[in-house]
């Protein structure tokens, strides 16, 4: 019983986190995100892809990105 449970928290919180996007939302989230990045980048001297402080830079720009996007879309 326990192990159902979990599964069907785990879908269920999927299915929820999932979001469907339109070509046009990817291109606006990208753009957001690399402008978000570079600056929070710009003055880093060595950038390594692999470095755990540039990947959560890279990935708080991609939350900031999205969460604008929901905000314009809310408000329009």
């Amino acid at each position: 019983m326990h192990d159902l449970q979990f599964d069907f928290r785990y879908i269920f919180a999927y299915h929820f986190s999932v979001q469907e996007e339109s070509p046009k939302e990817k291109t606006a989230i990208l753009v957001a995100a690399a402008i978000i990045c570079a600056v929070r980048t710009a003055k880093e001297e060595h950038i390594m892809p692999t470095s755990p402080r540039i990947v959560s830079k890279v990935a708080d720009s991609i939350r900031l990105a999205r969460m604008l996007w929901d905000r314009i879309v809310r408000n329009s």
